[in-house]
């Protein structure tokens, strides 16, 4: 969910990640006040406190507050609720930030990135091709690998392989060849 502006268009991402940013610790807040109210619990939500043993000072954990004390669900249940009541009804982003003493910001990206996006879509697209091709020949080679009976790899002759490439190609070549002669 994502708040509006009056006119019905988006918040930019930078302020709509702020804001949302702003009542995740609105709620962290809120449910902390309330553990200190009900409970006592300090406000900071810590839940040890120092004890006196001689002359020394240890901190060990208030089994009380402990158990009291809010969970990350309560605190991600009212996060949700109170950002969803917030992006329930259009809202001035100017407004809205200057209530919680913030500005706007613009998004990062400046508006010619969207037209650099576009532009790049076909390089992106030859490039998600390509990484599915080598995702088939990488299934293949593991299948040739695996049991030895895998299809014949055919290729150009384009000159001595490397080393490394060699050793792999008599590798996966050995099993098929010495099927072939029996």
């Amino acid at each position: 969910m994502a708040p509006r502006k009056p006119d019905g268009s988006p918040w930019t991402t930078s302020d709509s990640v702020r804001m949302h940013a702003w009542f995740r610790a609105e709620a962290q807040r809120q449910l902390r006040q309330r553990d200190h109210d009900l409970y006592g619990i300090p406000l900071d939500g810590r839940v040890n406190q120092p004890v006196r043993r001689g002359t020394t000072t240890e901190w060990v954990v208030n089994p009380e507050w402990s158990k009291n004390r809010h969970s990350g669900k309560d605190r991600e249940a009212l996060e949700e609720k109170l950002w969803t009541e917030f992006c329930s009804e259009p809202r001035d982003p100017d407004a809205e930030l200057a209530k919680i003493g913030l500005a706007h910001q613009d998004d990062p990206l400046p508006p010619g990135a969207f037209a650099m996006q576009s532009a790049l879509a076909p390089i992106v697209e030859q490039n998600r091709v390509l990484i599915e091709q080598n995702a088939q020949l990488l299934e293949l080679l593991k299948a040739t690998r695996s049991n030895g009976k895998g299809p014949a790899i055919e290729r150009a002759d384009d000159g001595p392989l490397p080393v490394s490439l060699r050793k792999r190609q008599s590798a996966l070549t050995q099993p098929i060849d010495a099927e072939a002669t029996t």
